[in-house]
């Protein structure tokens, strides 16, 4: 499996804690009639030469490495940042995409998700100053935000 940077990677750990929250799994989603959308999982050599659609919420680098850890260069047609827009844009077939699963809305066009294999995650978490002196409204905000990522 692989998986994206920890957020604890990319602050100075010195000055700030950083508390995981949730890993989240990378979703290659294609239109729903794809013939990949039969297999329980795709390989990105799979999409390798089919559009890509980039999306630029974020995620880029991590979905950069994953492509490049592959030998695949994507074909990429757009670059979008809005989730729904590039939902929409699969499912009208003008390419795949490889997305976070936990920024896919609860509510999408009819398009097929499968998760990519071998698996990769990104993980998410909060940063403190001190998870020890944090307030409760601070853990708190951590236990809902731990739910949601449940669910």
């Amino acid at each position: 499996m692989l998986r994206g940077p920890s957020p604890c990677q990319t602050i100075p750990t010195s000055l700030l804690e950083c508390v995981p929250l949730a890993h989240d799994a990378m979703m290659v989603v294609l239109p729903a009639t794809h013939p990949l959308g039969n297999q329980t999982a795709v390989h990105v050599e799979h999409i390798a030469d089919e559009p890509f659609i980039v999306s630029t919420g974020g995620c880029e680098p991590l979905i950069t490495e994953v492509l490049r850890a592959a030998g695949a260069t994507p074909k990429t047609q757009f670059t979008i940042r809005d989730m729904q827009t590039i939902l929409t844009m699969v499912q009208e077939g003008f390419g795949v995409t490889i997305v976070p699963e936990l920024a896919l809305p609860s509510k999408s066009p009819p398009v097929c998700m499968r998760p990519l294999t071998p698996s990769v995650h990104r993980q998410i978490g909060i940063v403190v100053r001190s998870w020890a002196q944090a307030r409760p409204a601070v853990k708190d905000l951590f236990d809902y935000a731990q739910g949601w990522a449940k669910t």
